[in-house]
């Protein structure tokens, strides 16, 4: 793949090509009422898989803070207010790399200002995770390692407002840790928003990792699907459904990873050990739920029992 080749020659092409990237129209939606404030800046591609998905994630950010809203009668903070803003950080031939901040209020001392990053493969625009970037657990570990180490650099200092437990917690070898990253020429960029890695007061963090340093650690194609298994041993027909699609493994690894933070919620042994059977229990639902169907009808059935697990396990206990 072009964009992870590190040659003298392919850094060159990229960046001739930048010049290649797409026309990019910035969209607005603003809504006010005596409950909310609300304006969302999004972009515009003119290529239809990216500019649903992106368009359809900011339209459901909107309509759900409009339901939510909810402000105290009297409140001095008056109505909640959502903005949306975003940066293009990377746009050539290879990739289309979008950062949004979403900053809130909805009452309290201060906003919340968190981040939501994108990437695109072109020309087709097929979204990509980091895990389908980074080749499995070693790739993430090689990483975390470099990220805390730059953390405890810039942060471990006498006034950083945090301490090496913090830092170790929110860049550890955790997929979650690492969600809002973005994919440069030459480097994975890393947003950590506030309260991940410091105190609130210390801001955002932000980490950059040349793709150097995980020399042989990226995957040969990211457009491939990665799960939460191992594809190469898919043994029945649900798993090579989930293994052949990029949205089903997708949902395969949210899944896995709710089931992970929940465990790790949780300290009694005998509550933990309800959890994996409960979790075990589901897997046997989902392959005789969907064990007879085929095609779209296979995806779709996947897809329902999917979303269904991931809302049980997203919910407050």
């Amino acid at each position: 793949m072009r964009w992870m080749t590190l040659c003298a020659a392919t850094l060159v092409f990229t960046a001739t090509a930048s010049a290649a990237g797409l026309k990019v129209d910035r969209k607005t939606i603003e809504a006010k009422s005596t409950a909310y404030e609300i304006k969302a800046e999004y972009p515009q591609t003119g290529v239809k898989a990216i500019d649903q998905e992106i368009a359809g994630w900011v339209e459901g950010e909107v309509a759900t803070f409009k339901k939510e809203a909810a402000p105290e009668q009297d409140s001095a903070g008056g109505a909640w207010t959502l903005d949306i803003g975003y940066t293009v950080e990377r746009n050539d031939a290879d990739v289309l790399a979008l950062l949004f901040t979403l900053s809130s209020y909805t009452g309290g001392a201060h906003g919340s200002h968190v981040f939501r990053t994108w990437n695109f493969l072109l020309p087709e625009g097929t979204r990509v995770d980091l895990a389908q970037v980074l080749d499995g657990g070693k790739a993430l570990a090689k990483l975390s390692g470099i990220a805390v180490a730059d953390l405890n650099k810039q942060l471990l200092t006498p006034d950083g407002m945090t301490d090496a437990d913090w830092i170790k917690r929110g860049a550890g070898p955790d997929w979650g840790n690492f969600e809002d990253f973005l994919l440069l020429p030459d480097a994975i960029k890393i947003e950590f928003p506030q309260y991940q890695v410091a105190a609130y007061a210390a801001g955002p963090q932000e980490v950059r990792v040349p793709l150097s340093a995980l020399s042989g650690l990226l995957r040969k194609d990211p457009r491939v699907p990665a799960a939460s298994f191992d594809c190469a041993k898919a043994a029945t027909a649900v798993e090579r459904a989930i293994c052949a699609d990029g949205a089903l493994a997708r949902l395969d690894r949210e899944v896995a990873q709710a089931y992970g933070q929940r465990l790790a919620d949780i300290e009694a042994a005998s509550d933990k050990e309800a959890v994996r059977v409960a979790q075990r229990g589901w897997l046997e639902r989902r392959n005789a739920a969907c064990k007879d169907q085929s095609g779209t009808a296979l995806g779709a059935c996947l897809t329902g029992v999917y979303r269904t697990r991931l809302a049980e396990l997203s919910a407050t206990p």
